[in-house]
This record gives C-alpha cells, sequence and structure tokens, in this order.
C-alpha cells in the first residue's frame, strides 16, 4: 500500500511541476502594451464624401511581459479594437485609439478636411 501511496506522490509532484512550468511560459505571453509600428496609409478624409475609417497599412506591435517575445500585427486585424468618434461630416481633428485593454493601447490622429481645403492643397500641389 505505500508504493502506491508513494507512486501518486510522486506523480502529483510530477503533474504539479508541470503545471507551474507551463503556466509560468505563458506569463511572459501577457500584453502588457501597444505601440504604433506604421499609420495608416490614410490619415485625411475629404468631409461629406468619405464616412469609414481605413486603417490598412498600419501596424501595431504588441508589447509582451516576455521582452525576446515581439508581436508585430495589422491594426485591421483581430488584434485591437478601433475606437473613435469621427464625424466624417465635420472637418476637424479626431483621435483614433487602439485598444486591447486598459494597460494595451495607442492612438493616433486623423484629419477630415472640407471640400474646399481639399482642391487649396491639389492647387497648391499643382502650382510648386
Amino acid at each position: 500500500m505505500t508504493k502506491k501511496v508513494t507512486r501518486l506522490f510522486i506523480l502529483s509532484l510530477l503533474v504539479l511541476f508541470s503545471l507551474v512550468f507551463i503556466v509560468g511560459c505563458d506569463a511572459g505571453l501577457e500584453i502588457i502594451g501597444m505601440e504604433i509600428v506604421k499609420y495608416p496609409d490614410r490619415l485625411i478624409y475629404v468631409a461629406n464624401v468619405d464616412n469609414t475609417l481605413d486603417v490598412s497599412g498600419g501596424e501595431i506591435r504588441l508589447l509582451l511581459k516576455d521582452k525576446s517575445v515581439e508581436s508585430i500585427a495589422p491594426m485591421s486585424g483581430d488584434e485591437a479594437e478601433i475606437r473613435h468618434n469621427i464625424d466624417f461630416d465635420t472637418p476637424g481633428i479626431y483621435v483614433v485609439t487602439l485598444y486591447r485593454h486598459d494597460d494595451a493601447q495607442a492612438q493616433f490622429p486623423i484629419q477630415v478636411i472640407s471640400k474646399e481645403q481639399m482642391r487649396e492643397m491639389l492647387e497648391v500641389g499643382i502650382n510648386e
């Protein structure tokens, strides 16, 4: 009977150490922050013409607890929720937040301009 108890005790210890090792490895994959690696291709929108945010081309880096691991993902992926209050009918500067959790978020500005501002920008570009 004592051999069975000893084997059970040793097996329990092996399972316990295995679980501690596995859980310890996963702790390094904890996301502790986020930063923008590359801004989206488009940061300027025209009022009353554009009506949706386009984050294509943008990339984020997820900062992991284990600094030796790096995770870079597109902004348009499932890695972060995109939050904004952009009024595509009203010119102005708006802030877009990429949100994973309270400690992992990043922000960047976009600008909504009027059609007149767009024309002026194009005229200046042509005349130069």
